[in-house]
C-alpha cells in the first residue's frame, strides 16, 4: 500500500513518463510472442520463437533508449532504415529474419519448455 500511495502522488503525467519506455521495450515482444501462439502446434522449433523475440526485442530496446532520451547514432541510423519503422513496426522485419536464422541454426524439433 505504500508503494501505491508513492504511486499515486506522483500523478499521471509522471507516472506516464516512468512506464512509457518500458512498455515500448515489451510491445515488441509481447505480439511476436501472440502472434507466433497462433501456430504454435505449426512450429516445433523454439529456436523460431528465440530469434523473433530477440529480433522485436533489439528493435525494442533501440525504441526504448529514444523515449528516454538517450541517442546512439549508430542504433539510431539502424532504426530508421528499419522497414515499416515509419508505422511503428520497425520490429517486424528483424523478428522474422532472427526468428528465420535461429530457428534454421536450431533444426531440433524438441520444445524448450512444454506446457
Amino acid at each position: 500500500t505504500v508503494i501505491s500511495f508513492l504511486f499515486a502522488s506522483l500523478g499521471v503525467d509522471m507516472i506516464v513518463k516512468i512506464s512509457a519506455p518500458i512498455l515500448v521495450l515489451l510491445y515488441p515482444i509481447a505480439i511476436v510472442l501472440i502472434a507466433l501462439n497462433f501456430f504454435g502446434k505449426r512450429i516445433k522449433n523454439d529456436g523460431i520463437y528465440l530469434g523473433a523475440v530477440i529480433g522485436a526485442g533489439f528493435v525494442g530496446v533501440i525504441e526504448m533508449l529514444q523515449a528516454l532520451n538517450i541517442n546512439i547514432s549508430l542504433l539510431n541510423h539502424i532504426y530508421k532504415i528499419l522497414p515499416l519503422q515509419s508505422f511503428g513496426l520497425g520490429w517486424v522485419v528483424p523478428a522474422i529474419i532472427f526468428g528465420t536464422i535461429v530457428g534454421l541454426i536450431k533444426k531440433e524439433d524438441k520444445k524448450l519448455v512444454s506446457i
